[in-house]
């Protein structure tokens, strides 16, 4: 097998191609998780084998609190790890960064949700259709069959925990120019003008309450994204990185009946 193909399945079959931190923001490099009392859990990093092997290892019935900082990482563990948030519906607090796997699917799971200042929950696409059709252009018969079946993990998951398609940024095909996510109304705002390539979204405030009604969520205070009017470099640094804000996107709840 071709080194190249390999390593590009690897990617693939994670939410997060690059497992990319926000830019300025420090990113750890393996999944840990640390008590830091009877009832509150710190976890950092990525969504990988060691992050969901110490969540296994954790007797986490009293727990009551998450504190996660995570770039995102391999989704089928990422999967399993929710479960296991699930389990207990925490408080999930968001300190720096909760970015693709973490967001995808940490976040439905929860009973409330809070972002610490300067923090931001980042949007970045899932296993959908569009990149299983990806992949099939340029994938071995195994690579396909891997993808088919993280796809078909990830798709029971929403399902079971109602969470909407535009949530995961879910296209029928693969077409990243047009976005093409189904059952969202509104668009994604650019940071800049003409910027014609968007591969992160900054989830505002109203975006995560037309997707989670339900959800308690602390009304955002001095978030990333409420720095970026103040700061043009910031604004240039992220939109350089192919970020966007939800803007006035909406997960159209009506459109999954």
């Amino acid at each position: 097998m071709r080194r190249g193909v390999t390593v590009f399945l690897l990617f693939m079959l994670s939410a997060c191609f690059t497992y990319r931190a926000i830019p300025g923001v420090q990113a750890y490099a393996f999944g840990t998780c640390n008590r830091v009392d009877a009832t509150t859990l710190y976890v950092t990093g990525l969504t990988d084998q060691t992050m969901l092997d110490c969540f296994e290892e954790q007797d986490l019935s009293e727990v009551e609190t998450v504190i996660v900082s995570s770039s995102g990482g391999p989704v089928r563990p990422a999967l399993q790890i929710a479960e296991i948030i699930a389990s207990h519906a925490p408080h999930l607090i968001i300190e720096r960064e909760c970015v693709s796997s973490c967001a995808n699917y940490f976040i439905p799971v929860a009973s409330q949700i809070t972002v610490r200042p300067g923090s931001a929950i980042v949007l970045h696409g899932s296993i959908d259709p569009g990149l299983v059709e990806k992949v099939q252009r340029r994938g071995s018969e195994a690579q396909i069959e891997g993808t088919q079946q993280t796809a078909t993990l990830q798709a029971a998951f929403a399902e079971a925990h109602a969470i909407p398609k535009a949530w995961l940024l879910y296209r029928q095909s693969y077409d990243y120019g047009a976005r093409g996510v189904v059952e969202m109304i509104g668009s994604f705002t650019p940071l800049r003008p003409y910027q014609d390539r968007i591969t992160h979204d900054l989830v505002e405030e109203a975006f995560l309450r037309s997707c989670f009604p339900a959800l308690q969520i602390t009304p955002f205070q001095n978030t990333l994204i409420d720095q970026l009017d103040a700061n043009t470099r910031r604004i240039s640094e992220l939109s350089r990185a192919d970020f966007a804000r939800t803007g006035t996107a909406r997960c159209d709840l009506s459109a999954s009946g």
